[in-house]
């Protein structure tokens, strides 16, 4: 059996194997109205909550062979379908409260799929419950504290590598009370504030004080280091309750230049997340002045951005420390960095001999900034088809990871940008001036591989992890069904680390550390150009 790549996503979307009932009798067959000579079947199964074992109704439950076929499941959780032909299919469920095993990618991708026909055993589909963080957001007297921001921040591990982001956002109620519902297990961190608005408070002496809410982290912390955790495991609801001291907040102020005349210009402070916050900054584009009337303590950068008619980019940033009012800032907006990219075609199957077609984008480009909550840069061909060239533009200074895919038959054996390796190490950006070249060589003399997966000397279904030495970012996943074998084509040449598991999400394979406690079941294979290799790999277990 051959089975070609498949990209992540869709392998996190792979359904999981249903377990089996008691044995029942062999079916009868029953004969489908639209073809006389055709035998169909029933497919009978129960819907269970994963962590209790008790059975949900009201799930719908779906299967598809031919065309879509639904159906409900009753008060014991069971359900039926009628006139089903044989073939082999997944089940599927879902409702409101519940996450699918789908969804949370709990499996091996084959799923041991349920064949329809004789002797069919009732299936088992599991439902995740979901996890809830509730909580009470009060001042130092307990006193609840209202429309006060509260986030969720986690990092799911995507492609093998964790990344934080933000996984849902709400205010507090008048009773300073906040939910977060649909959440899937995992680790999480709650902050609450800052305030959107300082309230005014008036002293003993002639001015008065500007006093706000500071970002704080569950339970009672500032600093995101010494923040604790809430891990939610299916099912779980956990209250959190944080309790914000009101401190003075000051006013940021200074001045921008260096844009073009008429340019937009935004002025944003940044936490040392990078993060923007909800300063209300005003800004004077004409006088080239700019004021964040409530930003409580703490360090901050603070960034201006200035965009021409042109659509060039402007930008401009330094470092701040607030714990008194601060005036005299001044930011000279620089152009931000174009970077050209070089893409080096070698082909040797003939696809494109001597040239190729100049409105071809042989791979996708995307720099990462390595800042919190930053969005990615993405290359573009432009200009005139005879002059047409790849670049990636508005690129701020700072720190990025490269993202390379090809998008074509071919491969990317290598990506740098002057002496860094982009497969392995960050890109720095200076600021001004065109940026080094991106220099890409791209190939198409693929390797295959061959191999069985085994547990207990029996052949065994799941996932092949391919690691690539010289870039473990780009990593391969090949599914395994149950007969134990795979063969697949497509692999750039080079040494693999080769590892196989019943499941892979949430693996962080990227990481050294997070990898240390497989190294026993790994193979290491070298694939030649145009060759291929043979490997045989032990099942490793992850568990629930």
């Amino acid at each position: 059996m051959s089975l070609r790549l498949l990209p992540l996503a869709w392998l996190f979307a792979a359904l999981i194997p249903s377990a089996s009932l008691a044995q029942t009798a062999p079916q009868q067959p029953q004969r489908g109205s639209s073809n006389l000579s055709a035998p169909t079947y029933a497919l009978d199964g129960v819907v269970v909550n994963s962590a209790t074992g008790e059975p949900v109704r009201g799930a719908l439950v779906q299967i598809y062979v031919l065309r879509q076929m639904s159906a409900l499941s009753g008060q014991d959780g069971k359900f039926h379908f009628d006139g089903v032909p044989v073939s082999q299919l997944t089940v599927s469920a879902r409702k409101p409260g519940f996450f699918s095993e789908q969804e949370l990618s709990q499996g091996a991708i084959w799923n041991d799929m349920v064949q329809v026909g004789l002797n069919t055993q009732p299936v088992v589909v599991k439902l995740i419950p979901e996890g809830v963080i509730y909580g009470r957001i009060s001042d130092s007297e307990g006193e609840p504290i209202e429309n006060l921001p509260v986030k969720l921040i986690h990092a799911p591990i995507v492609n093998g590598q964790k990344n934080w982001q933000e996984r849902a956002n709400t205010q507090t109620n008048e009773d300073g009370e906040f939910r977060f519902f649909e959440l899937p297990p995992g680790l999480y961190y709650l902050k609450a504030g800052p305030s959107f608005n300082a309230r005014t408070r008036a002293t003993g002496l002639s001015q008065a004080v500007q006093e706000g809410y500071p970002s704080t982290y569950y339970p009672g912390s500032q600093d995101f280091n010494s923040a604790a955790g809430i891990r939610i495991v299916p099912g779980k609801q956990v209250r959190a309750d944080v309790n914000v001291k009101s401190e003075a907040f000051y006013q940021v102020s200074g001045t921008v230049a260096g844009y073009p005349l008429g340019a937009t210009v935004n002025v944003q402070l940044l936490s040392q997340d990078g993060e923007a916050l909800p300063s209300g900054v005003r800004i004077d584009a004409q006088a080239g002045t700019f004021v964040a009337p409530s930003v409580s303590a703490g360090s901050y950068v603070i960034k201006a951005y200035a965009q021409g008619s042109d659509d060039q980019e402007s930008v401009a940033s330094l470092p701040v420390n607030v714990n008194s009012d601060v005036a005299g800032i001044h930011l000279v907006a620089g152009r931000s960095v174009t970077i050209p990219v070089a893409v080096h075609l070698e082909l040797t199957r003939g696809l494109y001999p001597g040239s190729y077609p100049r409105d071809m984008q042989l791979v996708n480009v995307l720099l990462v900034s390595k800042v919190f909550g930053n969005q990615g840069r993405w290359a573009s061909l432009e200009g005139p088809l005879e002059s047409r060239s790849f670049v990636v533009r508005n690129v701020e200074p700072g720190m990025y990871r490269a993202q390379i895919t090809p998008n074509g038959p071919w491969y990317v054996e290598s990506a740098r940008c002057g002496n860094t390796n982009l497969f392995t190490e960050i890109l720095t950006v200076g600021s001004g001036g065109p940026g080094q070249t991106i220099d890409i060589v791209v190939r198409d003399d693929f390797a295959k591989l061959n191999g069985a997966v085994s547990s207990d000397e029996r052949p065994a279904q799941g996932i092949v992890l391919l690691i690539p030495e010289l870039n473990p970012r780009g990593a391969m996943m090949v599914p395994v069904g149950p007969a134990g074998r795979f063969q697949t084509g497509g692999l750039p040449p080079g040494e693999y680390r080769v590892l196989a598991f019943d499941r892979i999400d949430g693996l962080e394979y990227t990481s050294p550390e997070a990898m240390r406690n497989y190294s026993s079941g790994e193979q290491f294979v070298r694939l030649p150009p145009n060759g291929q290799a043979t490997v045989n790999l032990e099942l490793q277990k992850r568990g629930d």
